[in-house]
């Protein structure tokens, strides 16, 4: 995550700028104090695969290439590690999914050894180790003490399951898969597998890379609620994508399989308003760049505010090789982890951070 191609500004306390091609937060997005990450020569981040935002500002990121997991304090220091690299307990492979249980326990996926190590957050000690079997790298998240993954199942037509404590299997199968990946397997099996989810009381609402709509279900059911999103300001996912890549594969191109929209993240913001962000990907020869669009959906009054985007700076990175930015969502806040460059032309890593403010948003009625 060293790479950089853009040189930003720097404004107070050292803190860098965007040095253009950054737009005003729109309604409904304020932006905060942004966060530069304090590295030195042993902690620093390398290749983060996934962020948390835990109680008191503290950033939790799994970082796959240096197969640990840092705390990141609230102005931007690395306070603690957790795991290095290896198969005993407490070490990793190539940590990624990662999700809290209230504000005590840290689960984090390790998809080289198929098993989930659980972190306990107040002392920052090894609590258990438990095997997770799965053939994709899953979303997990927690559901009333139960861990729920990602894990698509053609059979029951299912695309999130229970972990079962001990053994890794998966039980209690329950959502949907959107009618065309349900009708051409291929399509997920082979590229667009990627899937957010978030559970909201008795509910499970969740988002799939081959569709723009947001499915919503009584938790453990098989059927869902579709509400379509419309596409506004984001690219959406084309409709004739899959029909093309189906129809000639070898003509697939970097472009055709990352210039779109994807989902990245579901959270509650209160008790009546979800927020759900994309991230619009584009290609450029060997380069590639994100950009994130947040979709707030009132569950109770059945109505969107559509497509807000975060100003980021929009950098280019080596295409499959460096990141794009990463996003946390907790309640009313929104994280997004990006590279920049310092007004000395040093690599830096920055935590900008917007506060969703729903009474600011032009709220429209859900079309049906």
């Amino acid at each position: 995550m060293r790479l950089v191609t853009h040189v930003l500004l720097a404004c107070w306390s050292g803190i860098p700028a965007i040095a253009g091609g950054q737009s005003a937060a729109p309604r409904g997005l304020r932006p905060l104090e942004p966060v530069r990450i304090q590295e030195t020569d042993t902690l620093f981040l390398s290749r983060p695969a996934q962020m948390v935002l835990g109680p008191r500002g503290h950033v939790y990121l799994t970082e796959g290439r240096e197969a640990r997991v840092l705390d990141i304090g609230p102005d931007g220091r690395i306070e603690r590690v957790f795991g290095r690299k290896g198969r005993g307990p407490g070490e990793f492979e190539s940590p990624a999914a990662m999700t809290m249980s209230g504000d005590t326990v840290l689960a984090v996926y390790d998809h080289a050894t198929k098993r989930v190590t659980f972190i306990h957050i107040p002392t920052w000690t090894l609590q258990r180790v438990s095997p997770l079997v799965t053939q994709w790298p899953p979303v997990i998240k927690f559901a009333a003490g139960d861990l729920l993954v990602s894990t698509w199942d053609f059979e029951t037509k299912t695309s999130i399951a229970k972990a079962v404590e001990g053994t890794g299997a998966l039980d209690e199968r329950q959502g949907v898969i959107p009618a065309l990946g349900a009708q051409t397997q291929m399509l997920i099996t082979g590229a667009f597998w990627n899937s957010t989810f978030a559970p909201i009381g008795d509910e499970i609402f969740a988002m799939y890379e081959v569709s723009n709509s947001l499915y919503r279900w009584k938790r453990g059911a098989r059927d869902a609620r579709e509400i379509v999103l419309p596409a506004v300001r984001r690219r959406g996912v084309p409709p004739d994508l899959f029909e093309s890549l189906l129809r000639d594969p070898a003509k697939a191109t970097p472009a055709m399989l990352y210039d779109r929209s994807a989902p990245v993240a579901i959270a509650q913001v209160s008790d009546d308003i979800l927020a759900i962000v994309t991230m619009d990907v584009k290609v450029d020869g060997d380069m590639w760049s994100g950009v994130h669009h947040v979709t707030l959906f009132d569950r109770r009054r059945d109505r969107l505010c559509v497509d807000l985007a975060a100003p980021a700076s929009r950098m280019k990175v080596a295409l499959m090789k460096d990141p794009l930015p990463i996003v946390a969502l907790r309640g009313d806040t929104l994280a997004l982890l990006e590279q920049a460059e310092s007004a000395a032309g040093d690599p830096v890593q920055l935590l900008r951070r917007y506060r969703i403010e729903p009474s600011q948003c032009e709220w429209s009625a859900l079309t049906r």
